[in-house]
């Protein structure tokens, strides 16, 4: 189903997106399975940075990092705080606090290999 949600975003149906996120992100919480919650943050804040959206995405992404940390999901915490700090730096052009993820998001490299 999240992989529907990168498929949306890629056609430009940016809502659609947002609502297939939306109800993975439910369905996580349901489930009380942060994993699948921290993911579906990941694809609400990419689909969000799609539709020019960077405020949303910015709070998307933190909610993706900061559930994906919780869980032990390592990948999608670094795509996320990636992501997140683009956003602050290029759409928000927020670079100095962007840049003050940089130690994390370098540790996150040297911790997953790549």
């Amino acid at each position: 189903v999240l992989a529907g949600v990168a498929s949306l975003v890629d056609l430009g149906a940016y809502d659609g997106a947002m609502a297939r996120a939306g109800r993975v992100l439910e369905r996580g919480q349901a489930l009380g399975y942060e994993p699948l919650e921290a993911e579906a943050h990941l694809r609400m804040g990419a689909a969000q940075l799609e539709a020019h959206r960077p405020e949303l995405a910015r709070e998307s992404l933190s909610l993706a990092l900061a559930s994906a940390v919780r869980s032990g999901h390592d990948e999608v915490a670094a795509e996320g705080l990636a992501r997140r700090m683009w956003i602050l730096a290029e759409p928000l052009g927020l670079v100095t606090l962007g840049l003050h993820d940089a130690d994390l998001a370098g540790a996150f490299v040297a911790h997953l290999g790549d």
